[in-house]
């Protein structure tokens, strides 16, 4: 027969993390999910963007998570400017957009490919994003699941990093 633990033998892990480092944790975990549900927004190959009109409850589950996000930033900024900085996690310090990288953003029309790369390779019928871009400048060093913004000629715009591929 098996002993029980305590309750303060399954928290002890938790019980060292600063509220930074848990509210990174729970930022983490926001935005992994908020991929998930943009993956069921997505339309299916054979179908079309009217597909996605029909998935009213992705669409409520994303906002709720939007939502969500905002306020844990929110959140994370306070406890950040009162107890430091949250410890980078082995997914943020190899995460973050780079030169080269292969991205799928979506600009809330679904995802679509680029390449993070200088204005030759484009030449090349690759769509690109360069990094002096201002799109390129509010994406260099973004981690997947966030949602950056950049000025247009047409105002602000924003866009979010839903995958990377790193070159």
């Amino acid at each position: 027969m098996t002993t029980p633990r305590s309750g303060t033998e399954a928290h002890d892990d938790s019980a060292k993390m600063s509220l930074p480092d848990i509210l990174a944790a729970k930022l983490a975990a926001l935005q992994a999910e908020r991929v998930r549900v943009l993956a069921e927004l997505a339309p299916p190959p054979d179908g079309d963007l009217a597909d996605r009109a029909t998935n009213v409850d992705a669409h409520a589950r994303l906002a709720l998570i939007e939502r969500r996000i905002a306020a844990v930033e929110a959140e994370l900024v306070d406890s950040e400017a009162r107890y430091g900085p949250a410890a980078p996690t082995a997914s943020d310090a190899t995460a973050g957009v780079a030169l080269g990288d292969r991205l799928t953003l979506d600009f809330g029309e679904g995802p679509e490919q680029f390449y993070f790369a200088p204005v030759d390779v484009a030449d090349e019928g690759r769509k690109v994003i360069t990094p002096s871009s201002p799109l390129g400048r509010a994406l260099h060093g973004a981690a997947i699941g966030s949602t950056v913004s950049y000025d247009t000629v047409h105002g602000p715009m924003s866009v979010l990093l839903v995958a990377l591929e790193a070159a």
